[in-house]
């Protein structure tokens, strides 16, 4: 399933080397370790829940010399916390037209059947923002690394308009 593939990318860490770099930086590294054949995500390994933390074990093959691999480790807190996603697809002025909670239910939905149900430890829920509005944050528990992933991919991902579902989603809710 592509939706389980690409969250497995967001389960990558990135080469403690290339951590401070920005966005371009980043890219320009990535593109030259593609000419190669590597990449500067470690691939997930495993993790472990300490006393100081969950420990997240990555493999790299850029630290390590010629047909080597060095296991990199990454400490979180444990915890759990959220990420804005938002109220409605990212080009879409359409959403003014409806009230908050509606076009974050609809966003639910699509991303729910985009990317699939969140994975064990992480949730989507509306949250209500002081000023009434409600907007969608997804949950996620440092314990279960595809919680994190699964916010990530989110995060990074807003559609850009909505889908077929949503939008009748959106007028069969209006027309009640």
């Amino acid at each position: 399933m592509a939706n389980i593939k690409k969250l497995a990318e967001y389960v990558k860490g990135i080469c403690p080397l290339h951590e401070d770099l920005d966005y371009k930086e980043l890219k320009a590294f990535e593109e030259a370790y593609q000419e190669e054949g590597l990449s500067l995500y470690n691939d997930f390994i495993r993790h472990e829940i300490q006393a100081d933390g969950v420990h997240y074990f990555y493999a790299c093959n850029i630290c390590a010399p010629k047909d080597e691999t060095v296991i990199h480790e990454k400490i979180l807190p444990i915890e759990t916390d959220f990420v804005y996603i938002g109220q409605a697809p990212a080009d879409d002025e359409r959403y003014s037209n409806y009230t908050s909670w509606l076009t974050s239910k609809a966003l639910k939905l699509q991303l729910i059947n985009t990317y699939g149900n969140p994975p064990e430890g992480a949730r989507l829920y509306l949250k209500n923002e002081a000023d009434g509005y409600k907007e969608l944050v997804c949950e996620f528990d440092t314990r279960f690394p595809m919680s994190y992933a699964y916010a990530m991919m989110l995060e990074h991902n807003l559609p850009e308009k909505w889908s077929p579902g949503a939008l009748e989603f959106l007028k069969e809710q209006t027309s009640k």
